[in-house]
């Protein structure tokens, strides 16, 4: 997706440039700016909104991390996350704020997380896709939890699965921490 694309779609103001950044933050567009496999499914309209949705919760998941509602939070909680994080003047911290909300109101944040598309002849055998992340505080301290989705091939071979299985074992649940951290 380029500007001279945007403008063929009828998107010709220059406050309409941003588009193309919004959607790479939102890991809709690659960084060459391509079409992401998610931006393609788009176009089923029973599917939109929880990917619209999945793709907001894990672009600015430090946010839902603090408000797990952060979609419907108000422009005040909203300003006052976004505020510190950048030198940006009032105004564009508004825009910041409407550009959130805006994509927000495309996402359905009750569907269920979204599930990777079947895998078709000439796609990786197995697909791996952290869809949201999440950190609460709890009275014992910290609480992560990563809601991680796996797509396997039909096999009748048990091995490949027991070896996936077990690799995640080894780097996700019994993953050491580097020596001197």
């Amino acid at each position: 997706m380029t500007q001279e694309y945007l403008q063929t779609a009828g998107f010709k103001s220059k406050n309409d440039r941003a588009i193309i950044s919004v959607l790479k933050f939102v890991k809709l567009l690659d960084d060459g700016g391509a079409p992401t496999e998610d931006y393609k499914l788009l176009r089923d309209k029973s599917r939109f909104g929880a990917i619209i949705a999945s793709h907001i919760r894990e672009s600015y998941s430090e946010l839902f991390a603090l408000y797990p509602e952060a979609s419907s939070e108000s422009n005040d909680k909203l300003r006052d996350f976004f505020a510190p994080k950048t030198n940006a003047s009032p105004d564009v911290l508004d825009k910041i704020i409407a550009t959130f909300k805006t994509l927000c109101d495309s996402g359905d944040f009750g569907a269920p997380p979204i599930s990777p598309p079947t895998a078709q002849p000439g796609q990786p055998a197995a697909q791996v896709r952290v869809v949201s992340q999440t950190m609460q505080a709890s009275e014992s301290g910290v609480t992560v939890h990563l809601n991680i989705q796996l797509q396997l091939p039909p096999t009748e071979n048990a091995e490949i699965y027991d070896k996936i299985f077990e690799s995640l074992r080894k780097h996700l649940i019994e993953r050491k921490p580097p020596a001197g951290a």
